[in-house]
């Protein structure tokens, strides 16, 4: 909840790191304005990094515009939101759920 936590003041970086590293799920928003983000290629490596080296650490990549997905996203759980406007809501909101609370993409069979 970025919006709640960070602040520009004390080095958006820096603090984006600390939350990440004490969480035990991320959600990457994948939008037509993440590509030319600097800050969507560092979270996305943070993420694959926990993934890796932290245990139950779990991440989903929602898409929120009909943009073509980069490769990275496509290996992992994505959802795609983009035709829904007002936000996560029925069956991709439980797909949501499970993803970060239950299994990564490979041992459970979400597509």
């Amino acid at each position: 909840m970025d919006q709640f936590v960070l602040t520009t003041a004390d080095g958006l970086e820096d603090q984006l790191e600390q939350n990440l590293r004490r969480s035990a799920t991320g959600v990457l928003i994948w939008s037509e304005r993440s590509e030319d983000s600097v800050y969507c290629g560092k979270e996305n490596r943070a993420l694959s990094l926990l993934e890796q080296n932290k245990e139950n650490f779990r991440s989903v990549i929602l898409r929120t515009s009909e943009v073509e997905l980069p490769l990275f996203a496509q290996e992992k759980l994505w959802i795609d939101f983009s035709g829904q406007p007002d936000g996560p809501s029925g069956t991709g909101l439980l797909r949501l759920l499970y993803g970060l609370r239950v299994c990564p993409r490979t041992s459970c069979g979400i597509a």
